[in-house]
């Protein structure tokens, strides 16, 4: 947690993993996801679990195992529906998972090296980045896919801004490529 007035640190708020057995890792954080409107944030874990933190309060309110995912990486949230969206780059998946329950709903294959995730509500869409693909994945509320675009070398990031545009970032494969170090608006017609 960080002081955004004093601009410091504040303190961490450690988060304890719920997988046990061999393979059992430690949380490890990888990106985040905020819901102003409940002051909640979603953490996703390499290791296939996203904790949901009270940000009023700065504590850990559950940590959900996600079922169906290698290498979580992007997280993305529908307040609407309750729903938390799991992008893993070992499964090239994305998982849709029940806030309330923390059952996976939908586990929707999407493109090679599933990297980010993010929910646009004005739409009702996530747009996901498949950075081995160089592919961009649209998919409704209920992990339809409703669009698969090429988007350029290596997708790294994809963001929203809640009026119904998206904005994919990617990365060069090298000096001479064409494809990469840009930035896309993608608009649904």
């Amino acid at each position: 947690v960080f002081d955004a007035k004093a601009v410091a640190f504040s303190k961490n708020i450690p988060i304890q993993s719920t997988l046990r057995g061999p393979n059992a890792k430690d949380f490890t954080p990888m990106s985040l996801a905020l819901d102003e409107a409940s002051s909640r944030l979603f953490v996703v874990s390499s290791g296939g679990e996203v904790a949901i933190v009270n940000t009023k309060t700065d504590t850990v309110e559950k940590v959900i195992a996600v079922d169906g995912v290698v290498s979580a990486s992007g997280v993305a949230y529908d307040a609407k529906s309750d729903r938390i969206f799991v992008a893993a780059q070992g499964s090239d998946n994305v998982v849709i998972v029940d806030a309330k329950t923390g059952k996976a709903l939908h586990n929707v294959k999407v493109g090679g090296g599933t990297l980010n995730v993010a929910f646009d509500p004005a739409r009702s869409l996530a747009y996901v980045a498949n950075r081995a693909s160089d592919t961009l994945t649209i998919l409704d509320a209920n992990g339809k896919i409703v669009g698969n675009l090429d988007i350029g070398s290596f997708p790294n990031h994809v963001a929203v801004d809640g009026k119904g545009a998206a904005f994919a970032i990617n990365k060069a494969r090298g000096a001479n490529d064409t494809e990469g170090d840009r930035l896309s608006r993608v608009t649904p017609r």
